[in-house]
C-alpha cells in the first residue's frame, strides 16, 4: 500500500545518505568510494522518486478541500530541508567530519520509517473557519518532518559529493 512504498523510500534515503557516509572511510581506495556514490546516488533517485509521489498525494489528501494548499506546505517543507541542509554540512566539514551530517540524516530518516503508521485524528474539510478552529493533527507534523528530511537528504548527498570529489579524490 502507500505506506510501505513511503517507507520504502525513507528507507531507501537512508540508505543512501549512509553509503555516502561510509564512501567517505574507504577513501584509500579511489574506485570503492567511486562505486559507493554511484550506487547512493541511484538508491537516493529511487528513494525520492517514489517517495515524493506518496508524499504529494497524502498532503493533497490531507486538506481534502483545497488539496494545493497541502502540497504548497508540503514544498514549501521540502524547500527549507535544502536552505537548512548546506549548514549541517558546513558544520560538520568544519569539525572535520562531513560524513556527520549524512550519517544524522539516514539515522533520523530510519527512525521516520519505522515508526508506527500515524493516522489523521479527523478528516480535514470545510471552510477556512473550520481549519483555524480544530487543532493541526499529528500526520500534518509527520508529514512536514518526512518532507524537511527529504530536503535535508537531497541536499546533504549533493553537497558531500561536491566536497568529497574536491578534497578526497582530488577531481575539481
Amino acid at each position: 500500500g502507500i505506506h510501505a512504498v513511503l517507507r520504502l523510500g525513507l528507507l531507501s534515503c537512508a540508505s543512501s545518505m549512509l553509503l555516502l557516509a561510509l564512501s567517505a572511510a574507504s577513501v584509500p581506495s579511489p574506485k570503492l568510494p567511486y562505486a559507493m556514490l554511484l550506487l547512493a546516488n541511484a538508491v537516493a533517485g529511487f528513494g525520492i522518486g517514489s517517495g515524493i509521489s506518496v508524499l504529494n498525494l497524502a498532503a493533497a489528501s490531507a486538506w481534502q478541500g483545497t488539496p494545493s494548499r497541502g502540497v504548497s506546505a508540503l514544498h514549501a517543507m521540502l524547500g527549507a530541508g535544502l536552505t537548512l541542509a548546506p549548514f549541517s554540512v558546513s558544520a560538520c566539514f568544519s569539525l572535520g567530519y562531513w560524513w556527520l551530517s549524512p550519517l544524522a540524516t539516514s539515522a533520523l530518516l530510519t527512525v521516520l520509517a519505522l515508526r508506527p503508521r500515524v493516522q489523521a485524528t479527523s478528516p480535514l474539510s470545510g471552510s477556512v473557519r473550520n481549519h483555524e478552529s480544530r487543532p493541526i493533527p499529528q500526520i500534518i507534523w509527520v508529514l512536514a518532518a518526512i518532507a524537511f528530511l527529504y530536503g535535508v537528504a537531497e541536499a546533504t548527498f549533493s553537497n558531500c559529493c561536491v566536497i568529497y570529489l574536491h578534497e578526497d579524490a582530488s577531481l575539481g
